[in-house]
């Protein structure tokens, strides 16, 4: 039998595949698909808020590239990556950014400028036989500074594609789309435009995603906990409070649902109450709730009617 750390772990590992995230995974497939097909750079951008399963995104297509292997080459033995992943930390430059991209491709040789770096980096893209290029928390470098900075930062990204035709997925929040826009050397380049929206309220309608992602929830925690009742996230007055609590925010949702889980496992008497959502609730603070003050799931749905018919 699983620890209780091993099912909250479980929990965490579990991937909602609605309908924006599978549509947002298909383009950046689909650009995959086209770049190596039409040998020109045509690749994808995927935006949305925070919390809106971004990356969780692009953990699922290294996860689908699959890991790497050893090859022997004429530079020696390597280590193949299909997919290169790399979170975008704030305050970077083109050159710490080469620097980041080369060290995950096992390179120790780190030294030179922006130049010289990307130069090397676009050999090693090769060698390592890399097929797509993920670049989360991008707004980061994309957005800060001047517009000449932002012009450099656009320049990189297509000499790099253009040199390598690797697509380089760029992945942050929705600015992002409209600063690659004002530069049309680069934005040709990007045809395939993924929008994640944070859910809309609608728990009346069972085929909503927003009630179809609560009742997979559901569902796994059921399995992992080994819950009796299995429908009490998609009950009306729930979910209501569940959105009321998290704005419909993916992230949002995971924390609240993995904490209320905690405390059900905790209890270890088989049930997942309303209670237990109630407590973890109560023990978080999240912007994204639409009541400051107050604990949604203590509220009659009256109160949370009128609260929802205000946003």
């Amino acid at each position: 039998m699983n620890t209780r750390n091993e099912q909250l772990g479980d929990f965490s590992a579990v991937i909602v595949r609605h309908t924006s995230f599978t549509e947002a995974t298909q383009k950046i497939l689909r650009a995959v698909e086209i770049t190596i097909s039409r040998r020109e750079p045509s690749a994808a951008m995927l935006v949305g808020k925070p919390g809106s399963g971004k990356t969780t995104i692009c953990k699922s297509i290294v996860q689908h590239f699959g890991p790497g292997t050893v090859v022997q080459t004429e530079q020696g033995v390597v280590n193949t990556v299909p997919a290169l992943y790399c979170s975008v930390p704030a305050g970077v430059t083109l050159k710490s950014l080469s620097v980041h991209m080369l060290t995950k491709l096992g390179c120790q040789d780190l030294r030179g400028d922006a130049i010289t770096l990307m130069w090397r980096l676009s050999r090693l893209l090769s060698t390592c036989e890399t097929q797509v290029i993920l670049l989360d928390e991008f707004h980061h470098l994309l957005m800060r500074g001047a517009e000449k900075t932002r012009a450099v930062v656009c320049d990189w990204i297509k000499t790099l594609m253009n040199e390598t035709l690797i697509p380089i997925i760029l992945v942050g929040m929705p600015e992002c789309e409209v600063i690659v826009d004002d530069h049309p050397q680069l934005a040709r380049r990007y045809p395939y435009r993924a929008r994640l929206p944070e859910f809309d309220f609608a728990v009346q309608s069972s085929n909503s995603i927003f009630i179809k992602t609560l009742k997979l929830f559901n569902q796994r925690m059921s399995e992992i906990g080994g819950f009796e009742n299995s429908s009490i996230l998609t009950d009306r007055s729930t979910a209501s409070a569940i959105y009321v609590a998290t704005s419909g925010n993916m992230n949002a949702i995971r924390q609240l649902l993995h904490d209320a889980l905690r405390i059900a496992l905790e209890r270890a008497d088989s049930t997942f109450t309303v209670n237990d959502l109630a407590e973890a609730a109560a023990s978080l603070t999240s912007a994204k709730s639409l009541v400051k003050g107050k604990n949604p799931f203590l509220l009659s749905l009256t109160e949370i009617n009128r609260i929802l018919a205000t946003r």
